[in-house]
């Protein structure tokens, strides 16, 4: 858990991926670990926000708005210490 509690029974939309495993995003709006009993994990809902550019090259789509570069690509910001897409709706 990392220090995060568990995400709600039937949240399983998964936001991010990494070692400690998928991670979705509570109700609360904050992290939350995705449970191991989510039967069918909506894989990367977020990328529905933000342009395929970005997790077609690999980097996930950011979580806030904060712009760090904008290059042919698109609006770029930096969460984690990696670069994420910055979501259409920004």
């Amino acid at each position: 858990s990392q220090g995060y509690s568990c995400c709600e029974k039937d949240n399983c939309d998964i936001y991010y991926n990494d070692d400690a495993g998928d991670w979705g995003v509570s109700m609360s709006n904050e992290w939350c670990g995705i449970r191991d009993d989510c039967s069918n994990p909506n894989n990367f809902a977020v990328a529905q926000t933000c342009s395929e550019d970005y997790t077609n090259m690999g980097y996930p789509c950011c979580n806030e708005c904060n712009v760090v570069l904008v290059d042919e690509t698109g609006r770029w910001g930096v969460e984690n210490n990696d670069w994420c897409g910055i979501s259409d709706s920004c």
